[in-house]
C-alpha cells in the first residue's frame, strides 16, 4: 500500500458548514474569555461520553482494545482455497504479476540464480558450431576486427538480443567470457531488468549490456540489428494463442541480420504433457515453501499452473495462477517456417553436431539428430563418449533435449517445467522469401512496412489500360490486373447426371409454405454439367480483401502464406478462361485505388452492361469485416452488377442474435440462448462490473444451464470462438465473458452446448431459378476426441497450422435420411430468402445430443461407402423424421461463405462428383445469370474496347 506522507499543518473544517475551526485557545480579545469556556465544557463533555463508552463496553464484557480491535479493517484474503478448473483463474497478462518481484528468484531460485546451471546452458551455445563462429568473432582483438575487406570501414560489431533476459544471467554470462560482444536484454519486467542493471554494474560490464523494459512482440531496435538472438530458460510460449508467439519470432526475424541464428529454449512439450506432476511441493528456504497443482489446459496444448507460497511465520503469502504453452520440436520448426527461419537442423542437413567445450580429447563426431544434450560439469552436455558403442556407431537417442538444471540443480526437488527442456535453432538465411512477401507480417509501431512489389502488366493492346484509374493515387506499378472481352465459350452441353449429386430445389419458397415444413420439393439431379463451362461473362472482375493492409481476426491479424496461395488457386481457374492479356479479366485488391478502379469502369460507355464482379471481398472494405457490406453497397450506387450478397443480408447475418430470433420466429430450432450486451451501457454493466453470480442469474432466466457455450454476437473468422467458450460453471462463463469483453467482444450469445454432430448445408442458385443443395458434411471430429479435445470448430480450426484443430478435423457426408434432409433443406430454403441471401450460402447445424449410430457419419462407414457397401436406409414416418430433424439446431448463416480451393464448400463439390473450377464456375453462372434476367437489354458485347 502507498504511504501517506505528513503534507504539514493544515486548517481542519467543519464537515456540516464547511467552515474553518480556530483553535479557541489561540483567540485574543474581547471574545477569548468565552471561547475558552465554550471549548472546556465541550472538553468536558466529550471525556463524560468516553467514560459512558468505556462503562458500556466493561458492562458487554469488552475491554477497550477489544472494542478498538473489532472495528480493525480485516485483511483481503490472499490464497483462493480449492479451485477445480485452474485454468478459469489464470489472469490475463500473468507474467506481469509472477515476475513483478524477487519471489519468482525463489521459487526458481534452484535453476535461475544458480551460475552453474548458467555456465552449463551457454556452453551448450558454444557447443553449435554455427553459434560458436558468432560468439568467437566477440572475442577477438581490435586489430583483427576492426577492418572489414576494403580496409577503410570500420566491421559492424556483433550484436546479441536476449529476448526474455529476465535478470540477465546469460547475457552476462557471456559478457564475462566474450569482451567484444555488444549486448541487449529485454523483457518485460521492471524488477528483472533493474536487477540485471545492477549486476552488470558490479561485474564491470555495463558499457557493453543495454537492458530494455517492453513486450517481447515490440523489441525498440532497427531492422538487422542483431547477429544472434536467444529466447533462453523457458521463456517462450507464455501467450494464450499460438498467433502471439509466432509474433515474438516475426519480431526476432525482423531485428535479425542476414545469416543471423535464433536459439530458442522451451520446455519439451512432448514430455510434459506425459510426465507433468498434478501436485507437488518443496521448500526454497529454511521458512518457506511452495505448493504447486498442475493441469493440461482444455487444448491439451498448454500446462496450467499453481503457485501457493507459505512462509512458516506468515501463512500463505502468494497464491498465482500461469499457464505455458506446449510445443513440440515439429511444431517449434513450422513456426520458425512460419516467421521466415530456416530450422538449423534442415540448413546443416541434421549432420553438424554439437560439441562439447571442454579440454578433453576430442569425441567422435555424431549425427545431431541423435545427440542427447544433458547437464554435466564440462559444458552442460551429456559425455559423447558414452553415447558410443565398440564399434566406434552412435545408437539411436532424443533429439536435442537439456537437462542442466535437472543435472546441477542443488535443491533437486521439484523442477517442473525447467526439469527437460528442448533446443531449437534456426537461421535467417533469406531477407524475404518470394512466396510469402514480407509486407505481410504484422505492424510494428516503429517500424514502416514496405509496399508490396510491383506486379503490374503493361500490355499495348489492353484495351482497358488506357482508362485513368489511377487518378486519386500518386503510387506507381501496383498490383493489378486487366479487364477485357469475352473469351469465346462452348455453348452449354445437356445437362449429365453427376455422381453423389446433391438435391436440386426449384420452386420459390414463401416464408408461410416454409414454416408448414411439408413443401412438395422438386428434386432432380444432375442440375450442372460436369465439367460445368464458364460462363459467358464479356468481361470479369475479381474483388479480393487488400494483402497490403494488417487484416483483423486471421493468424497474427495478418496475411498469411496459405491466404497467398489460397488466391493463387482461384486465379489459376480463371486465367485460362478469361484473357487478362485481352482486359477480360481483372483483379482489384488495391482497397486505397479502390473507388477510382470501379468509377472507372462504372463510367465506361461499354462496361456498365457487359461487366460482373466477383465479390470475394469476404475481409471487408480496407479488411474491416464490420464494413463488409460496404463494399457491395459501393457496387450498387455504382450500378455494377456482382455475386452473392447484397448488403442488407450481410450486416443482418453479421449479427448472430438477430438471425437466430429471425429463425425461431420462422419455426427454424435453435438452441436456448441468452443475450448479454456487455457493450450497451443503457441495457447492461460491464461484466468486469458484474460479478459471477449475477451474470449466472441473468443466463439461467433465458433457460440456460451448464455447460453452456459463449461466442460473440458479433463477428468473422470465429473471431472469439476457442475452446473457452465451453463453460461448465458460473466462473467460467464470467471469466471468458471478461476476456471476450476485454477483446472488445462484449456483446455475447451464452448457448445450451449442442453436443451432437455437426452439420453443413450448402445452397448455390437463387429462389426465383432454383437453390441446388451440395451433400450435406458432417464434421468428423473423432481424431479430436481422442486427443479430449472440445470438439468444435473454433478460431485454431481456420487460422492456427499447428493446432490439431487445423490437422486432425476431417468432413464426411452426412448419413440423414432424405426424409430428415428434406426438412432441414426447407429451413434453409425460408432462411435463404427471408435473410436475403443470393447465388450461394452455407448453414451451419448441430445436433443438441448424439444421434443414432445409423444416421451418424464415421470415418470406416465412408471407407466401406467407398468399397461399394452402401448401408441401407433405416425407414421413417413423417412423426419420426420431423421428430429427429428438430434435434438439429442452426449454428449459423453464412451468406458469402468461403471459396477457398480446401473449404467447405468445395469439399462438398468434391462429394458430388466436382472440381474446384466446377464449383468456381456454378457460383459464377447463377450471379451472372440473375443478373441477366434483372437487367435490362445489355449493350453490343465489344471484344476490344478503344481508349
Amino acid at each position: 500500500m502507498a504511504t501517506l506522507q505528513n503534507p504539514g499543518p493544515t486548517r481542519p473544517t467543519s464537515a456540516k458548514a464547511g467552515l474553518t475551526i480556530v483553535d479557541p485557545r489561540k483567540i485574543t480579545g474581547k471574545h477569548a474569555k468565552a471561547a475558552r469556556s465554550a471549548h472546556r465544557k465541550s472538553a468536558h463533555k466529550g471525556s463524560d461520553t468516553q467514560q459512558k463508552q468505556h462503562h458500556q463496553q466493561q458492562a458487554n464484557g469488552k475491554s477497550v482494545n477489544q472494542a478498538a480491535t473489532t472495528t480493525t479493517t480485516t485483511k483481503p484474503r490472499i490464497c483462493r482455497g480449492r479451485v477445480g478448473n485452474l485454468e478459469s483463474n489464470v489472469p490475463q497478462a500473468w507474467w506481469k504479476h509472477v515476475f513483478a518481484d524477487e519471489f519468482y528468484l525463489k521459487t526458481d531460485g534452484d535453476v535461475v540464480e544458480d551460475p552453474d546451471v548458467t555456465r552449463s546452458e551457454v556452453d551448450m551455445l558454444e557447443s553449435y558450431p554455427y553459434v560458436a563462429a558468432i560468439l568467437r568473432r566477440g572475442s577477438e582483438s581490435a586489430a583483427s576486427a576492426a577492418i572489414t575487406d576494403d580496409k577503410s570501414t570500420p566491421a559492424a560489431p556483433v550484436r546479441v538480443l536476449d529476448l526474455c533476459c529476465g535478470q540477465g544471467r546469460h547475457l552476462l554470462e557471456l559478457a564475462r567470457r566474450y569482451p567484444r560482444l555488444h549486448l541487449h536484454g529485454h523483457d518485460q519486467s521492471q524488477y528483472l531488468i533493474e536487477l540485471a542493471r545492477d549486476r552488470s554494474a558490479a561485474m564491470g560490464v555495463a558499457d557493453r549490456c543495454t537492458f530494455t523494459v517492453g513486450d517481447c512482440r515490440t523489441v525498440p531496435a532497427a531492422p538487422d540489428s542483431y547477429d544472434l538472438v536467444l529466447i533462453m530458460g523457458n521463456s517462450f510460449g507464455y501467450f494464450s494463442s499460438t498467433a502471439s508467439d509466432l509474433q515474438v519470432l516475426r519480431e526476432a526475424h525482423r531485428v535479425s541480420r542476414l545469416g543471423a541464428y535464433l536459439v530458442v529454449d522451451l520446455a519439451d512439450g512432448r514430455y510434459m504433457k506425459q510426465n507433468y506432476s498434478p501436485r507437488s511441493w518443496e521448500w526454497i528456504d529454511d521458512d518457506t515453501f511452495v505448493c504447486r497443482e498442475r493441469q493440461l489446459a482444455k487444448d491439451g496444448k498448454a500446462l496450467v499452473s499453481r503457485e501457493v507460497v507459505t512462509d512458516v511465520n506468515k501463512g500463505v503469502i502468494r497464491d498465482q495462477f500461469y499457464a505455458e504453452r506446449l510445443y513440440e520440436r515439429d511444431e517449434m520448426e513450422m513456426l520458425l517456417e512460419m516467421a521466415l527461419y530456416t530450422p538449423a537442423r534442415e540448413k546443416h542437413e541434421r549432420t553438424t553436431p554439437p560439441s562439447a567445450r571442454s579440454s578433453a580429447a576430442p569425441t567422435p563426431v555424431l549425427p545431431l539428430h541423435t545427440i542427447s544434450i544433458g547437464g554435466n560439469a564440462v559444458g552442460g552436455l551429456a559425455a559423447a563418449s558414452s553415447s558410443v558403442n565398440a564399434a566406434g556407431t552412435s545408437p539411436p537417442t532424443a533429439p536435442e533435449i537439456m537437462t542442466a538444471a535437472k543435472d546441477l540443480s542443488k535443491r533437486q526437488e521439484d523442477l517442473g517445467m525447467m526439469g527437460q527442456r528442448l533446443l531449437v535453432l534456426g537461421v535467417k538465411d533469406r531477407a524475404t522469401d518470394p512466396d510469402y512477401p514480407a509486407w505481410v507480417s504484422p505492424p510494428v509501431q516503429h517500424v514502416q512496412l514496405p509496399q508490396p512489389a510491383s506486379a503490374a502488366m503493361s500490355v499495348p493492346t489492353n484495351q482497358l489500360a488506357n482508362l485513368d484509374l489511377n487518378e486519386s493515387s500518386t503510387e506507381e506499378n501496383e498490383s493489378t490486373s486487366t479487364l477485357g472481352s469475352s473469351a469465346s465459350t462452348s455453348d452449354h452441353e445437356d445437362d449429365l447426371a453427376a455422381p453423389d449429386s446433391g438435391v436440386y430445389l426449384h420452386d420459390r419458397l414463401a416464408p408461410s409454405q416454409a414454416m408448414a415444413l411439408h413443401l412438395q420439393l422438386h428434386l432432380t439431379t444432375g442440375a450442372f454439367p460436369s465439367p460445368v463451362p464458364p460462363p459467358e461473362i464479356p468481361h470479369l472482375i475479381v474483388l479480393m480483401g487488400d494483402p497490403s493492409l494488417a487484416c483483423i481476426g486471421k493468424l497474427n491479424d495478418t496475411w498469411n502464406a496459405e491466404d497467398l496461395a489460397t488466391r493463387e488457386k482461384l486465379y489459376d481457374v480463371l486465367r485460362p478462361l478469361w484473357n487478362e492479356t485481352k482486359g477480360q479479366l481483372r483483379i482489384f485488391e488495391r482497397h486505397s485505388k479502390l473507388l477510382a478502379e470501379l468509377g472507372a469502369v462504372a463510367s465506361h460507355p461499354h462496361l456498365r452492361d457487359n461487366v460482373f464482379v466477383f465479390n470475394l471481398c469476404d475481409e471487408g472494405f480496407r479488411n474491416d469485416a464490420l464494413q463488409e457490406l460496404h463494399v457491395p453497397a459501393l457496387l450498387e450506387l455504382l450500378q455494377l452488377p456482382y455475386s452473392g450478397a447484397g448488403p442488407l443480408s450481410l450486416g443482418f447475418c453479421y449479427d448472430k442474435g438477430l438471425v437466430n430470433s429471425t429463425a425461431r420466429a420462422l419455426g427454424v430450432p435453435t438452441p436456448r440462448e441468452s443475450y448479454y450486451l456487455g457493450n450497451s451501457l443503457a441495457a447492461h454493466v460491464p461484466p468486469t462490473e458484474l460479478g459471477a453470480a449475477a451474470l449466472d442469474r441473468h443466463v439461467r432466466a433465458d433457460g440456460v444451464t451448464y455447460p453452456a457455450f459463449v461466442k460473440p454476437m458479433r463477428g468473422d473468422n470465429s473471431l472469439g470462438i476457442t475452446v473457452r467458450s465451453l463453460v461448465h460453471d458460473a466462473a467460467e462463463l464470467h471469466t471468458y465473458v471478461c476476456d471476450l469483453y476485454h477483446q472488445h467482444l462484449g456483446d455475447v450469445i451464452v448457448q445450451e452446448y449442442l453436443s451432437g454432430p455437426e452439420f453443413s448445408v450448402g445452397v448455390i442458385g437463387n429462389p426465383d431459378s432454383g437453390l441446388h443443395f451440395l451433400p450435406v458434411l458432417q464434421v468428423d471430429y473423432s481424431a479430436i476426441e481422442q486427443r479430449h479435445l472440445v470438439p468444435i470448430l473454433g478460431f485454431e480450426s481456420k487460422w492456427d497450422p499447428t493446432s490439431p484443430y487445423w490437422n486432425d478435423i476431417q468432413f464426411l457426408r452426412a448419413k440423414l435420411p432424405d426424409s430428415v434432409l428434406r426438412l432441414v433443406f426447407a429451413r434453409c430454403a425460408v432462411l435463404f430468402e427471408r435473410l436475403g441471401c443470393r447465388d450461394y450460402a452455407r448453414f451451419d447445424f448441430r445436433a443438441d445430443a448424439p444421434l443414432p449410430t445409423w444416421c451418424t457419419a464415421t470415418r470406416a462407414a465412408a471407407g466401406a461407402a467407398a468399397d461399394g457397401d452402401q448401408p441401407v436406409e433405416k425407414y421413417l414416418n413423417a412423426a419420426e423424421a420431423e421428430a429427429l430433424a428438430s434435434r438439429i439446431k442452426l449454428l449459423e448463416v453464412n451468406p458469402n461463405p468461403g471459396w477457398c480451393w480446401d473449404g467447405k464448400l468445395a469439399h462438398m463439390a468434391r462429394i458430388e462428383g466436382k472440381s474446384y473450377a466446377d464449383l468456381v464456375m456454378m457460383i459464377l453462372h447463377v450471379g451472372w445469370d440473375r443478373v441477366r434476367r434483372q437487367a435490362p437489354p445489355a449493350a453490343p458485347v465489344v471484344d476490344e474496347i478503344d481508349a
